[in-house]
Parts: structure tokens; C-alpha cells; sequence
């Protein structure tokens, strides 16, 4: 569907409902009404849900500062960012980033606390 894959392709960008319904060829109104019926949400809410994945995705794998994550996702607010981030993960995303580094910090502790295998006791 033309305004998923505009979505996906510029999510990062001040996409408006309007700037989706005229790349689908569509009325707002339309838009919105069919989005919704086979998405399960509107192009809008859609849109925000990609920009948060993507930012959980760059929280995980950069050292990027948030307000540069956010404005990279396509928030030009990052205290509107964060908010969000919060309201649809549970977590702020500071918390969200040390929450990954304690994860990685354990399984590379384990990692280091298991003995190696003596192939002469096998």
C-alpha cells in the first residue's frame, strides 16, 4: 500500500496526513478510514509507531544523544519524543538505553563466568 511504504521510507521527515493521502492518491477522509480497517490504526498513529521502533532501534545499537535520535526519527520536539517514547514503551528513553547496557552487561558477565569445557573430561 502506497502510504505504508511512504511511511516506511520517510518516516524521518514532517510527514503530514495530508502529505500521506496526496502519495496514496487519496482523501484524507478515505485515507483514514481505510487505513484504519486494515491496519487497525490510523496512518498517523502508524507513523508514530514506526518512529518510536526505529528510535528503540538506534537507542540499542548508537551512543547517539536522544535529542539527536529523536530529530532523527522525525521529532522535532524531543520533549514530545520522550513523552511518547514513554506513553508507548513503558520506559523513557534514557531508561530504555540503560536498561540495553544492563542487559549487555549480564549476558557478558555470564558470558565470562562459564568455565570452558576440558576436551579430555568429554
Amino acid at each position: 500500500d502506497a502510504a505504508i511504504q511512504l511511511i516506511n521510507m520517510d518516516y524521518s521527515s514532517d510527514l503530514t496526513l495530508d502529505d500521506i493521502a496526496k502519495f496514496a492518491c487519496a482523501g484524507k477522509s478515505h485515507l483514514s478510514h481505510s487505513f484504519k480497517k486494515r491496519i487497525g490504526t490510523s496512518p498517523l498513529k502508524y507513523l508514530q509507531q514506526v518512529r518510536i521502533d526505529s528510535a528503540k532501534r538506534m537507542l540499542l545499537t548508537t551512543n547517539s544523544p536522544i535529542n539527536n535520535i529523536a530529530t532523527e526519527t522525525g521529532f522535532s520536539d524531543p520533549l514530545y519524543f520522550s513523552r511518547l517514547f514513554k506513553e508507548m514503551t513503558g520506559l523513557s528513553p534514557s531508561d530504555f538505553r540503560k536498561h540495553r547496557n544492563i542487559a549487555v552487561q549480564s549476558i557478558s558477565d555470564t558470558t565470562h563466568s562459564i568455565a570452558p569445557v576440558n576436551p579430555n573430561r568429554i
